[in-house]
């Protein structure tokens, strides 16, 4: 079909209330435009798929997480009103869309489907003493603390994205992913040790999800690297990102 300025489509999906963060596969060339995402009429972001040159697939996606506020169905949709100003037209183009699970800790505790395996709960705190090093941590803290956070993915490969904080208290995180009907397994570490205060930080770790549909992230802290001095662990995000987005 030929695209032109003012192109709309709408997908509609189902989704439990939490934090999600929406990722788009597509093309880039000099004849695309820019897509305005939205859902339920609330704009959420846009994506420019403008290049110099043919590149496929790209991932890309819309910087903030969304928060999705109630169980049930919700209508996303693109518009394509405008573009680069280097780009020749309004072509958009769209391999696919996903909209993948997310641990947001900044301003509430309450994340839906995570729990604590064992320890005291999640509480708001800062690193080394600074204001300006707010992170969420089981505390008091003790070795092996332990939670678990069941949410539903495609089956497929990700970067596991955790934001954080390092410092010379804090140890180090195992993790397992576990399909509802299965074993688990240890998929990665992360150490938050360093000689000073380092925040915010990224951990990232490559995993599976082995199975469509519901599971469970499993984080443990029972180690630590031999030079802290503590089993602190700090967490504020977590995300699934697909393999290929940068």
């Amino acid at each position: 079909s030929v695209c032109a300025r003012g192109d709309k489509w709408e997908w509609s999906f189902t989704l439990a209330e939490g934090f999600y963060k929406v990722f788009s596969c597509h093309g880039c060339n000099p004849h695309h435009g820019i897509g305005d995402l939205s859902i339920d009429g609330t704009p959420i972001g846009s994506i420019d798929q403008y290049g110099h040159a043919n590149r496929c697939p790209v991932w890309d996606s819309i910087p903030e997480l969304w928060h999705c506020t109630r169980n049930g169905q919700h209508r996303l949709q693109v518009s394509v009103t405008k573009k680069s100003t280097d780009s020749h037209n309004y072509w958009f183009l769209t391999r696919c869309i996903e909209i993948l699970p997310a641990i947001y800790l900044q301003n509430r505790q309450d994340v839906p489907g995570l729990s604590i395996s064992r320890g005291n709960p999640f509480v708001r705190t800062t690193i080394g003493g600074d204001p300006n090093f707010q992170i969420w941590a089981q505390y008091p803290q003790a070795q092996g603390d332990a939670w678990q956070w069941e949410t539903s993915m495609p089956k497929g490969t990700y970067t596991l994205h955790i934001k954080g904080g390092k410092n010379p208290y804090h140890g180090i995180l195992d993790l397992w992913i576990q399909p509802r009907h299965g074993d688990a397994e240890l998929v990665g570490s992360i150490d938050q040790y360093a000689q000073a205060c380092v925040a915010p930080w990224w951990g990232r770790v490559d995993v599976t999800w082995p199975k469509k549909g519901l599971g469970y992230l499993i984080g443990k802290v029972s180690r630590k690297n031999s030079s802290a001095y503590d089993y602190w662990f700090a967490l504020n995000e977590i995300r699934f990102v697909p393999k290929g987005h940068i």
